[in-house]
């Protein structure tokens, strides 16, 4: 692979990752939930900074960043009234409901950005879902790092008296 090819891909990451904050901003600011907004705030500002850090500069900080920004978004849970739920972009998850062994849930989103952060709520549930485009994302970059990241090897030219 080349080099070229894997910075747009980790450009492109970027403005996806910067959308995705744009977005939250847009869809927190629409329903007025003000409270909500400073409660995801850390994930949005983490969206925004590693988004930006992907566009201006690719370097072993910025891409840990963005990985780990995507490692957060790939389990939702909900467990007796405590939980995380975090997706920005684009979602499709397989959600396991485990207290109804029969119920099964996948969740289609053309662009979304989800937060939830539950602290003693009074629902009892068990929800563990997996949103698979941040795996993809993650697999993508696992890849993509040996290109980006490897230092290529150049030949040293000796001069006669070291040969």
């Amino acid at each position: 692979m080349k080099i070229i090819n894997t910075a747009y891909f980790y450009k492109a990451l970027g403005l996806y990752q910067v959308f995705g904050a744009f977005y939250g901003i847009y869809a927190l600011f629409s329903s007025f939930s003000f409270l909500n907004m400073f409660t995801s705030l850390p994930f949005i500002v983490l969206l925004i900074v590693s988004g930006i850090w992907l566009l201006i500069d690719l370097n072993h900080k910025s891409y840990k960043l963005a990985f780990f920004n995507q490692l957060i978004q790939t389990i939702q849970f909900k467990l007796f009234g405590y939980g995380l739920m975090y997706a920005a972009g684009i979602y499709l998850s397989l959600a396991y409901d485990a207290w109804s062994i029969e119920q099964l849930y996948l969740d289609i989103r053309s662009w979304t950005f989800i937060f939830s952060l539950f602290f003693n709520s009074s629902e009892n549930q068990f929800l563990v879902a997996i949103n698979s485009v941040p795996i993809v994302i993650l697999l993508l970059m696992i890849l993509f790092k040996k290109a980006v990241f490897q230092p290529t090897q150049s030949k040293i030219i000796r001069s006669a008296d070291q040969l």
